[in-house]
């Protein structure tokens, strides 16, 4: 298969979490802040609710936000509260 996570991982795109790129900034990662990367995320998806200042409408990467009709939704949540995390 030619692709990435995307394409074999559930059909799921996540981006990191802002606060490790900044994180990576303050260790010297000086071209790896969120603000250096975001541009690089909006030209790789579209976002299914339009382009606007997080997301990009011109990608090869279809992108929209997860249903939470899908049974696994739940099962993942009460596993995550399970865990001890936040829901």
């Amino acid at each position: 298969m030619i692709g990435g996570c995307s394409a074999h991982n559930g059909m799921v795109f996540v981006r990191g979490n802002k606060n490790d790129y900044e994180r990576w900034e303050n260790f010297g990662l000086k071209s790896w802040s969120y603000e250096k990367i975001l541009p690089y995320f909006k030209k790789i998806e579209t976002w299914s609710g339009g382009d606007n200042q997080y997301r990009g409408s011109l990608g090869l990467l279809p992108v929209d936000q997860s249903k939470n009709d899908n049974p696994l939704f739940n099962a993942f949540l009460g596993a995550a509260s399970e865990a001890g995390q936040k829901i």
